[in-house]
């Protein structure tokens, strides 16, 4: 089942955008099905986010809308999240936009 967020409504403004996985097997057969389309690098999950294998995918040099419709075409458990610059505080804001059950 995938739930969707309005993408427009990220109260800030993206540095990159990513998705984590429930395993590191849907991680890296998605990074290969990425990589004819985007700019996308397999990155340990931040610590911001918590439930996943450990792994994502960071997308750059793209928008919002064009990752999520790569995202609504996969068939894998995972969460898709725009992601901020880091505050004074050190830490990152992370906007889900997208899972997929």
């Amino acid at each position: 089942m995938l739930q969707t967020k309005t993408e427009n409504r990220i109260p800030f403004e993206p540095e990159f955008l990513l998705i984590t996985f429930s395993s590191a097997s849907h991680c890296i057969e998605t990074e290969k099905k990425a990589r004819e389309d985007f700019n996308v690098h397999i990155i340990p999950t931040p610590r911001e986010i918590s439930a996943s294998c450990g792994m994502a995918l960071r997308f750059t040099g793209t928008t919002p809308q064009d990752v999520s419709r790569f995202f609504s075409e996969l068939d894998v458990p995972s969460q898709f999240f725009a992601m901020g610059s880091r505050g004074e505080d050190g830490k990152r804001p992370a906007e889900k936009l997208n899972v997929r059950s």
